[in-house]
Order: structure tokens, then sequence, then C-alpha cells
């Protein structure tokens, strides 16, 4: 068999494609083949990870009528150069993730009678997934709330592979202890992205050292390191990056921002969560997937704006003093964690 996956833009995307063509990889042995955006990330980081990559150029439908008109027609010669592209790779399944890539290879899909299968990562659909829901067979979804914005008679809610990544994970004694952490006192790692956030680092440099029955590591990310040795303080180390799921198990709750890729591993992984949603996200859909993880029942959200100590403090102390509402969150997280979320996505794959 073979499967040809498109994503592209930003790691929400991406990295949930990665996880499932692994798997597929590990478990099938189906050739898969990748398709992105020639200028993106996905350019360098899928080749890297041994697959083939074919670039297309595309962008948003957004800014100036000048930069609307451009999108346009760089997606009519992307529609074309992707028909191209799949005569030429004769895929079985195209698989989506999101992405404005995705729109003109689902169209040219759809013009030659292939296979569709569509992946929505958040709980609020995308532009480029909503529109191109309209050449899929099929719409994966992670959260029930994203089954509105799409036809009712293609959603199947399976998840993201992410979490199928994150169920399996396992404790690295040896990273941990590297990090020199003082475990006399209940754990918080705070993990603000790869790129980090000084507008939250800024917010907690004098909140975190007056919440002292906790022990912190603040992962900074590359771009903020310097600037977070602020918050260091004698129960607060700052580290530039961690591998988050090596390390997690150790600690008792995560404070982190709400993208896709986080959600899924939190859940998966059984992790407690106090949810700092980005305020600067398309479509503010890092506050729909908190709102969706603290509605089930297993996250705590603060809103940026409201982000005071008072508020951190409160969810601090629920998740080290109330040792039955932390069971049951567990509980609640494990139940939505899609575990099996990429044999789930593989079956539809083979059966579509």
């Amino acid at each position: 068999m073979k499967i040809l996956m498109v994503t592209g833009g930003t790691g929400g995307h991406i990295y949930p494609a990665l996880a499932l063509a692994d798997y597929i990889k590990e478990h099938k042995g189906y050739e898969v083949t990748f398709v992105g955006n020639e200028d993106r990330m996905e350019a360098t980081l899928i080749p890297n990870q041994g697959y083939a990559f074919y670039g297309l150029k595309t962008s948003g439908l957004a800014g100036s009528v000048f930069s609307k008109i451009k999108a346009v027609l760089q997606s009519v010669r992307a529609i074309s150069k992707a028909k191209q592209l799949l005569k030429k790779e004769n895929p079985d399944v195209i698989v989506a993730f999101g992405g404005y890539v995705s729109l003109p290879v689902c169209i040219a899909a759809k013009k030659l009678h292939k296979k569709v299968i569509l992946h929505e990562q958040n709980s609020i659909a995308g532009k480029a997934n909503k529109m191109a829901s309209a050449y899929a067979d099929c719409v994966i979804i992670c959260y029930e709330n994203a089954r509105k914005d799409f036809p009712k008679n293609k959603v199947l809610l399976l998840g993201n592979p992410r979490a199928t990544l994150a169920s399996k994970h396992a404790f690295d004694q040896q990273a941990f202890a590297a990090l020199g952490m003082d475990t006399s006192k209940p754990l918080g790692l705070i993990v603000m992205g790869s790129l980090g956030s000084s507008s939250v680092a800024d917010r907690l440099k004098d909140m975190l050292p007056k919440i002292q029955e906790v022990n912190f590591l603040y992962v900074a990310g590359k771009n903020n390191v310097e600037s977070a040795k602020a918050l260091e303080a004698n129960n607060v180390k700052v580290v530039d990056y961690v591998d988050q799921l090596a390390i997690i198990d150790a600690f008792d709750f995560v404070i982190c921002r709400a993208g896709a890729t986080t959600a899924a591993e939190l859940a998966a992984s059984g992790t407690l969560s106090i949810l700092i949603p980005s305020p600067y996200v398309a479509n503010n859909h890092q506050y729909y997937n908190a709102k969706a993880m603290v509605d089930d029942g297993y996250a705590f959200m603060i809103e940026e704006k409201n982000l005071d100590e008072k508020e951190l403090r409160r969810d601090i102390d629920a998740y080290i003093n109330e040792p039955v509402l932390v069971d049951e969150m567990k509980k609640a997280a494990i139940a939505h964690g899609f575990q099996d979320a990429c044999a789930n996505i593989v079956e539809v794959i083979e059966q579509i």
C-alpha cells in the first residue's frame, strides 16, 4: 500500500503526521511519502526523518487584497503541480493534516478520484481543513466539538497520532537526575512551547518564588533562555530544552500552552495540567482546546490575561493537596487520551 501524507506550516500539523508515518513504517511497512510547503519547516524536518518529500508553494488567504490574489494564484499552480505529483506517485490514499498546503492537494486528489482522509487536530477547525473537507471521503477529529465544522456523515472521532506516542513513553531516570531537581517537595514543570513565551515569563517571574511549597523546572525555549534566567530562584530552575515525555512522570503537574500536540500528549500520558492558552494563534484555537479539556474534567485553565498568583496558587493547591481530585482527573485524562489513535487511523486507511 502507498500512502501520501500532506502536512505543513506548523509543528501542530507536522508532528502528528510524522507520528502516524512512523507507526505505519514500524507496524505495517507501507510506503509513505510527504507533500508540504517548499519553504517552511517541514521541507527540512521531514526529509531529515528519512521520508521522501515534495514541496509546493502555497500561502494563506490573509492580509491585503494583493496578498489574497497572490495566494489564489499560488493555489491554482499548486493544484496543477499536485495533480502531476499524484499521477507520478499514484498513492492508494491521501492523508491530509491541515495547513494551507492541504487544500490544493485535496482538490487535485478529488479530480483524480483518489481517496482522501482529512485530520483535524484542534477543537476548532482551521479554514483550510473546512474547505478541504468538501473533497475528503473521511474527516478524523480529536475533539467532539470539532464535529460541527464538518459534514456529519464524514466524521470519525479517533484522536491525534501523538497520543499513541505519548502513551508508550518511558521515564528516563538518568535524564531526570541530570536536571538536579530537589524532590523533597512537589514538582511543577513549566513548558511554553519550542520558542517559549516572554509574556508568560514576565508574569511568572514574581509569582513562582512566592510558591515555596513547589519546586519548578522552567523550560524557556532557546530564544528566551537568557531573558528567562531572571526567573531563577531557590525553587525555580531554568533550562532551554528537555525531552518532555522522558521526564514528565517525575512531575506532579505541568503548566503549559494548549496546542494540539501538547493537549494530546497530556491526555494520553494522564498528566495533570494548568493550561495557559496562547491568545496569539489563529481562531483562538488553543483556548477552545483547553476549554474542552477542562469541560472533560482533566485540566485547569487560566487565560493569560487573568494569570496572577491567586489563580495559579488555587490550581496548584488542588493538585498537591487533593489526592481524590487528582486521581479522578488522571482517570479522566486517560479516558480521553486516544492511546490507540494510530492503530484506529490505520484501520480507516486500509478500509476506505
